[in-house]
């Protein structure tokens, strides 16, 4: 868990663990799918925080590759 300016808080000191998981997915025609999943929120709520996250994350990332 965050804890602000980029301190995380591991499971032990009371922070959280959640799982990741990246599928990329070559679709032929040079363009690639990234599906991402993220799950072990405690609370729904965090999930839908983190969704809103990384879909900012990604639009910023498809924008640094469009400019390359």
């Amino acid at each position: 868990m965050a804890e602000g300016h980029g301190t995380v808080a591991l499971p032990e000191q009371g922070g959280m663990e959640t799982v990741v998981t990246v599928e990329l997915a070559d679709l032929g025609d040079g363009t690639t799918r990234l599906t991402l999943r993220q799950v072990g929120w405690p609370d729904p709520e965090m999930g839908v925080h983190a969704n809103v996250g990384w879909g900012q994350a990604l639009d910023k990332l498809a924008e640094t590759l469009a400019a390359a």
